[in-house]
C-alpha cells in the first residue's frame, strides 16, 4: 500500500507513491501521515516553517500584494518623491555599473557570456532598491491589483504611478548626469 498524504492548504487527505507531494486538489504541499501521529501537530510545526522561510501559496502572495498596494498607495507625496529619486538613482548605477564590466567583454569571452554577466551586475540596482526601501515604478504597478480586487480606487493608483514615474527619470536623470560631468550636481542644486 502507498504512504498517505495531507495537503497543508485543503486538508485533502490521498495515497500516492510519488516523490513530490503535491495536493491534486488544490496543488498545495502534502505531508507524509503516519499511524498513531497527531496530524494537527505537525501541520501546525509545518505551518510554522513554512511562515518561517517565507515562501507563501500563489492565493497568499495575491493577499501580500493588496496589503502592499495598500500600503504604496497611501504614500506621501513626498515620500513617493524621495524614495522614487533614489530608485531611479540606484537603476541608473545598477545599468552604469553593468555598461562599464561589459564594455568590452564580446570580444574576449563572447556575446553570451557577456549578457549573462550584464544582467547580473545590472541586478545590483534592483538589489539596491530592495535593501532601501525605495519605490519602483515597476512595482508600484502591483497596486493594480489592489484595484482589480476592489479593495481600492483608480485615483490613488494614478497619483502614485505618475509620482513614482517622474521621479525615478529624475533620480536617473541626475546619476547619468553625475555620470557624464562631475559637476553636473553643484549645478542642478545651485539653478
Amino acid at each position: 500500500m502507498y504512504p498517505k498524504y495531507k495537503c497543508l492548504g485543503c486538508g485533502n487527505i490521498w495515497w500516492s507513491r510519488e516523490i513530490l507531494i503535491i495536493c491534486p486538489v488544490c496543488r498545495g504541499k502534502g505531508i507524509k501521515i503516519k499511524d498513531g501521529v497527531d496530524i494537527k501537530e505537525v501541520v501546525k510545526k509545518l505551518k510554522a516553517v513554512i511562515l518561517l522561510t517565507g515562501f507563501l501559496p500563489p492565493n497568499e502572495i495575491a493577499r501580500a500584494m493588496i496589503v502592499i498596494g495598500k500600503a504604496k498607495a497611501n504614500l506621501s507625496i513626498s515620500r513617493m518623491i524621495i524614495l522614487g529619486i533614489l530608485a531611479g538613482a540606484f537603476i541608473g548605477f545598477g545599468s552604469e555599473l553593468a555598461i562599464m564590466v561589459t564594455y568590452d567583454m564580446p570580444k574576449y569571452l563572447g556575446v553570451g557570456f557577456t549578457k549573462f554577466i550584464f544582467g547580473s551586475v545590472f541586478s545590483v540596482g534592483l538589489m539596491l532598491v530592495i535593501i532601501a526601501g525605495a519605490e519602483l515604478f515597476t512595482g508600484n504597478n502591483l497596486i493594480l491589483i489592489k484595484v482589480l480586487n476592489r479593495e481600492g480606487d483608480l485615483r490613488k493608483m494614478f497619483k502614485s504611478w505618475f509620482w513614482v514615474y517622474i521621479a525615478n527619470f529624475l533620480g536617473f536623470y541626475y546619476w547619468f548626469g553625475l555620470c557624464l560631468e562631475p559637476d553636473f550636481g553643484k549645478w542642478v542644486i545651485l539653478q
